[in-house]
């Protein structure tokens, strides 16, 4: 959670309103605090809040619900959390539609209150005018064509249900995943990775089930598979399309049922497990094909989510190279300050076939060798600062050479051709032989 972050607590009753802002300011953000929603709009209408905790009632008239609809309205930004004395469902389904981020009945644990506003509050600061649809913590867009996929992901990142994320390779899919479980009641849980294209078909049923003593040759232990492991949590299985058929039997059934048994092993053991997979592949395809069952695709793809390539969202090229930018300079302790125009150009020229993988990368590199406070185009690599295309990455031809009337000699010839290939490698002998 950002160390600037404000957050607008409103609530009438003073006891609730000192707890929760107390929590909050050990958390390290600043909160203001008003007893009225009159206040309270004016608050925002004249200072940046990341997050509002109102009262259900506070202020009565208007109360928090006109609160709600006047912050979605006007300042559609800043989430909203509503708070009660007592639980009432239909107040809370009525929140909940309304747009609100969440309904809490009072008094708040301070825990669970600081651990809700890390994850609703971005890492980085919201862009001014920039409506909460296309915000979800941990993931950063500002592009329209992914304002479809924030709607989703906060939906979904409530619940446990199965969820299939598709995209090509680099656009961010294990970040995807690991966003919906931050934001879900499953973040101080495991969240746990595997890429099922890098494993053999043994090690990856061994991998995912574990195995009990004696199982095969070498299983000297029990040994708990990231099924297990990943319990209460999350389990993100990556390139999903690789797994054998023979696994993905075994995988409907743990998603069906709950339970699994170790290799060698006799008992079923319970689980309570969210499982997101990815795909760089049309799994749809691979069905026909008969590489896919089915069955399987159907019970993962409950939430279909495809994350648009690079190219298709030309608005986040330059927010994603200055927020990598920013990571690096923490990391290698620079001090680049930004992009150069004409780095900038270079930067939406490019098509970026490896998509945020790729633009990471060139940052990455650009943040090592650029000598400046800016990054420049010559600090790009080459498929990057020549967005031109091949024709613009291969050098100009040399200057036909002007003959004269009665031509060379041989001998002048070979004088004329040494004396350019020193030229042109800086007066270098060896190379210019």
């Amino acid at each position: 959670m950002r160390k600037d972050a404000v957050v607008l607590i409103v609530e009438e009753d003073s006891h609730h309103s000192e707890a929760m802002a107390e929590a909050l300011t050990k958390a390290g953000v600043r909160v203001v605090r008003s007893d009225a929603i009159s206040h309270a709009l004016e608050v925002v209408s004249q200072k940046r809040v990341d997050l509002i905790i109102s009262d259900l009632f506070a202020g009565r008239n208007p109360d928090g619900i006109e609160l709600l609809d006047t912050v979605r309205r006007d300042f559609s930004s800043i989430p909203v959390i509503l708070t009660a004395d007592s639980p009432d469902l239909e107040a809370c389904k009525d929140a909940i539609r309304r747009g609100a981020w969440d309904f809490l009945v009072k008094p708040v644990e301070a825990k669970r209150l600081v651990a809700l506003a890390e994850r609703i509050i971005p890492s980085v600061a919201v862009p001014k005018g920039a409506s909460l649809d296309y915000v979800f913590p941990g993931v950063i867009s500002r592009s329209p064509v992914m304002q479809s996929v924030f709607r989703v992901l906060r939906r979904v990142s409530k619940t446990d249900l199965s969820i299939l994320i598709e995209g090509e390779s680099g656009t961010g899919k294990e970040l995807t995943a690991r966003a919906i479980h931050e934001n879900s009641h499953r973040a101080d849980k495991q969240f746990l990775p595997i890429n099922c294209a890098g494993l053999s078909e043994s090690l990856l049923e061994s991998e995912l089930f574990g195995h009990v003593k004696g199982a095969f040759t070498g299983a000297l232990n029990d040994r708990k598979g990231l099924f297990q492991l990943a319990d209460k949590g999350t389990l993100f299985l990556d390139e999903i399309g690789e797994i054998p058929l023979m696994l993905q039997a075994k995988l409907l059934r743990v998603l069906e049922e709950q339970s699994f048994r170790r290799l060698g092993g006799l008992k079923d053991i319970k689980l309570d497990l969210r499982v997101i997979a990815a795909t760089n592949k049309n799994l749809r395809e691979a069905v026909r094909e008969g590489a896919f069952r089915q069955d399987l695709y159907f019970r993962l793809n409950v939430i279909h989510i495809t994350i648009p390539p690079l190219r298709e969202r030309p608005e986040d090229i330059l927010p994603l190279a200055r927020f990598f930018i920013e990571l690096y300079n923490r990391k290698f302790k620079r001090h680049i300050e930004g992009i150069s125009p004409e780095a900038g150009r270079l930067f939406l020229a490019h098509d970026w076939p490896g998509n945020v993988r790729e633009l990471r990368n060139a940052v990455e590199r650009a943040m090592i060798l650029e000598e400046t406070s800016q990054i420049r185009p010559s600090s790009l690599p080459i498929s990057v600062g020549h967005a031109g295309g091949p024709a613009a990455q291969a050098p100009a031809a040399a200057p036909a050479p002007e003959l004269p009337d009665d031509g060379l000699s041989l001998e002048d010839n070979e004088k004329m051709l040494l004396k350019r290939a020193l030229e042109r490698t800086g007066g270098n002998q060896t190379q210019a032989a």
